[in-house]
């Protein structure tokens, strides 16, 4: 019975954020037709981009929520790896950063797939210290 519950929540989690994708796709369709009549003229001059970067971050904040949710349904190394490069591409896009903050958010998910590789060579090798449940969603 409770299988059938998480999945349930899992697909739901999955159409909602097939939902916000739409979303974002219409709002940069939005985006691009308001800048494009504006030409060469943008690049010259310091246009307002405060709703946008409002809308992204709204969207980011729900596609967080939505990942972990579906952590907390199947908690594995994979979906904690996952919702954790969710919470960095959000601080890289949205925040304002510097050189150095940008940097550290590339390094990190780099180290994030590397330890989800990691983990799952040692899944591949059927080590015993490591638990299956921990690692299913890899």
């Amino acid at each position: 019975m409770n299988e059938k519950i998480y999945r349930a929540i899992h697909k739901i989690c999955d159409v909602i954020e097939l939902i916000i994708a739409a979303l974002v796709i219409i709002g940069l369709a939005f985006s691009l037709v308001y800048y494009l009549p504006h030409g060469v003229q943008v690049l010259f001059s310091s246009h307002d981009t405060t709703d946008f970067l409002l809308f992204m971050e709204d969207m980011f904040n729900l596609v967080v929520g939505i990942e972990f949710i579906k952590m907390l349904c199947k908690p594995s190394a994979g979906n904690v790896i996952e919702v954790l490069v969710f919470l960095v591409a959000r601080h890289m896009i949205i925040g304002s950063n510097s050189a150095l903050d940008i940097f550290l958010s590339v390094l990190s998910v780099a180290l994030l797939y590397a330890v989800r590789y990691g983990l799952r060579v040692l899944k591949s090798r059927n080590i015993p210290q490591v638990k299956d449940d921990m690692l299913s969603d890899l």
